[in-house]
């Protein structure tokens, strides 16, 4: 399900796990993650995942304003166009203290 190093992408931060898309959604889908989506306005507007319920749009540029909206209690699997963006993110996240991060390895585009 998680994994230490991407098999998607190449970029890789130590420490920060990943997980494919079909698990990820999986998660999302049962109620046990949030997707949080990172990517700028212009970005999603080309396209967004179908999800309904657990799908949380917070792009990078107004992050530090948006990140208190984001559920305490939960798995936030992060994602980003191709995975950099997000992984930064989940990696800042662990170094705050929250273990319960996960980085969509590959990003939207590996959807």
């Amino acid at each position: 399900m998680t994994y230490d190093t991407p098999v998607v992408q190449d970029y890789h931060i130590p420490g920060v796990m990943h997980i494919g898309a079909s698990d990820a959604f999986n998660l999302v889908l049962n109620e046990k993650a949030f997707l949080v989506d990172v990517r700028e306005d212009e970005e999603v507007a080309l396209g967004k995942p179908t999800l309904t319920t657990g799908y949380i749009h917070s792009p990078l540029s107004r992050f530090m304003q948006l990140k208190e909206q984001l559920p305490e209690k939960g798995t936030l699997i992060f994602m980003c166009a191709h995975g950099i963006r997000s992984i930064q993110v989940t990696a800042w996240f662990l170094q705050q203290g929250r273990e319960d991060v996960l980085n969509l390895d590959g990003g939207f585009a590996a959807v």
